[in-house]
């Protein structure tokens, strides 16, 4: 069965992109406690959404092992649309980049989605965005993204990207967490899910990259309108969850 796409596996499962790349000097440990990771993450919004996001039937269905395939599968069909268009996303806000480490750094989100948007053409048969029909809410997240991507600053980007590589995590932790959780993959086929999805590593280290930019462009972030977009961002990733 195909694993979920995860941008925190992309991102830590492929090899570097170029021979300073970030993925060799951004740490996966977490950011530092006063950042504006932690400021999104943590917001009572934030945790209540996601707490939603866990209730859904989708994630209880891979906690108790009892989600139909069928959905699964639709499902995964549904998000290789968000993934295709997260790499033109991540691409359109580094050319419009100005600092260069901004403009690195998103590239490299790009060419790490491109890499493993390669793999569904052997594990799904498709060939790009064109032979997919996305669900109404995954095609208004990537619409959203897009939007961003191509009208706010570059660095917005990666605050509207951060929701679904962190939700990932938070909902596998949760689930790790609940002993009701089937983690046992002889019991529950979806266990794979749970156990791949388990690293923090990946939005820790957007985090700490934003933390170090903003430290070294003090004034250029408006913090409030950050949380505006990871809320937006968090919102289209419940809705996901809710209608596969």
């Amino acid at each position: 069965m195909q694993k979920k796409r995860n941008p925190k596996l992309i991102s830590e499962a492929l090899a570097p992109t170029t021979n300073e790349s970030f993925h060799d000097t951004l740490p996966k440990t977490k950011p530092p406690p006063d950042s504006l990771f932690w400021k999104l993450v943590a917001a009572p919004e934030s945790l209540q959404i996601s707490n939603d996001a866990y209730a859904t039937e989708f994630v209880q269905g891979i906690r108790r092992g009892t989600l139909d395939p069928s959905i699964y599968g639709g499902f995964n069909i549904s998000d290789c649309f968000y993934c295709y268009s997260g790499a033109d996303d991540y691409e359109d806000a580094a050319k419009r980049a100005a600092h260069p480490e901004l403009k690195a750094y998103l590239q490299e989100k790009a060419d790490s989605y491109k890499e493993y948007n390669n793999s569904f053409t052997t594990t799904w048969r498709i060939t790009g965005p064109e032979a997919i029909i996305p669900t109404k809410e995954a095609k208004e997240y990537s619409e959203w993204e897009t939007n961003i991507a191509k009208n706010e600053e570059p660095f917005y980007t990666l605050i509207a990207m951060l929701p679904c590589t962190h939700l990932w995590a938070w909902l596998a932790q949760k689930l790790t967490d609940d002993p009701a959780s089937g983690l046992d993959p002889v019991k529950n086929v979806y266990a794979f899910w749970i156990k791949e999805n388990l690293s923090f590593g990946g939005s820790h280290r957007i985090g700490n990259f934003i933390d170090t930019f903003m430290k070294e462009h003090p004034g250029e972030i408006d913090e409030a309108k950050a949380m505006r977009i990871y809320t937006e961002g968090m919102k289209h990733e419940q809705a996901n969850f809710a209608s596969p």
